[in-house]
């Protein structure tokens, strides 16, 4: 949609730097600190080696996409001298201590493993992970020109979608590996599952409610065309198909099961892009014809 320069002040204007061109680059980086952060902490949680090395290499993937994505990339070191004004500054600091932290923790985790030390970097890990899950959620709520995401609720959306993903990939390393109980995994799934899919929904219901701007984003999303996006990758390829799938399959059924994960997590990645792409910005000045 081509915007004029002057109806940015009267109309509602979709939002493009981070939804459009190498921008899209953000909708990613969001997902993969989330899936990797979601499946480290799941790892730590089942004591899974692979699935930890497999987070820590997402994570550090996402520091790579971060870099990328900037204009000047050798000066990025700036963005960390404010971590207790932007949370961009604290999202970065949380990857790089992770990335080192969660290092430390696999080599000790061969070595020394049980031992205090271990413990230690576990929970030191675990802790920067979880910031790493979060931070992409608060960036977006701290943007008040954008009133979509300008909501408490973003980071807890961002949480709960990150740990669903995190399970399902971990689903698909321990249905290769056959190391884990299935029906438990299947069972936290469904219930996770069950869980994301009534957060995405309240939060999308507050929004329409909470102001023009984050309504008409939201008519966007459901009616506009990134609606097939939604509908089709979102709601049913993330969320319907695979709720039966978890349902109804047989622990046996590896191949089904693998299906569902995979769906899980491209719903995944769609519901960062359509954050991003569904923001509009209010317009600046006050007109009888503010109509997005």
């Amino acid at each position: 949609m081509q915007i004029k320069p002057h109806e940015f002040m009267i109309k509602f204007t979709p939002h493009t730097r981070w939804a459009e061109g190498s921008g899209v680059l953000i909708a990613v980086a969001f997902f993969l600190g989330g899936i990797g952060g979601g499946l480290y902490l799941t790892s730590l949680f089942f004591n899974n080696v692979l699935g930890m090395f497999i987070g820590w290499l997402l994570i550090l993937l996402v520091g790579l996409v971060d870099m990328a994505h900037l204009h000047k990339p050798l000066r990025f070191w700036r963005m960390l001298l404010k971590p207790g004004s932007s949370w961009i500054a604290r999202g970065f600091i949380s990857i790089a201590f992770f990335i080192v932290l969660a290092a430390v923790q696999l080599a000790l985790f061969f070595w020394l493993q049980g031992t205090a030390s271990e413990n230690v970097f576990r929970v030191l890990s675990g802790l920067f992970a979880f910031g790493v899950v979060i931070y992409g959620g608060f960036v977006l709520s701290y943007v008040k020109a954008i009133r979509l995401w300008n909501s408490a609720i973003i980071p807890l959306l961002f949480i709960v979608s990150s740990l669903v993903g995190g399970v399902a990939v971990f689903s698909i390393i321990s249905l290769g590996q056959n190391t884990n109980p299935i029906t438990t995994l299947v069972s936290v799934l469904q219930i996770t599952l069950v869980f994301y899919a009534v957060i995405l929904g309240l939060y999308l219901w507050i929004s329409f409610y909470s102001s023009p701007a984050a309504r008409n984003s939201v008519i966007w999303i459901l009616k506009g065309n990134i609606a097939y996006i939604f509908w089709i990758q979102v709601v049913s390829v993330g969320i319907i198909i695979p709720l039966f799938i978890f349902f109804l399959a047989e622990s046996e059924a590896t191949a089904l099961l693998n299906t569902g994960a995979v769906f899980v997590v491209l719903g995944n990645l769609a519901l960062r892009y359509i954050l991003l792409k569904g923001g509009i910005y209010s317009p600046l000045a006050p007109s009888n014809e503010n109509k997005f």
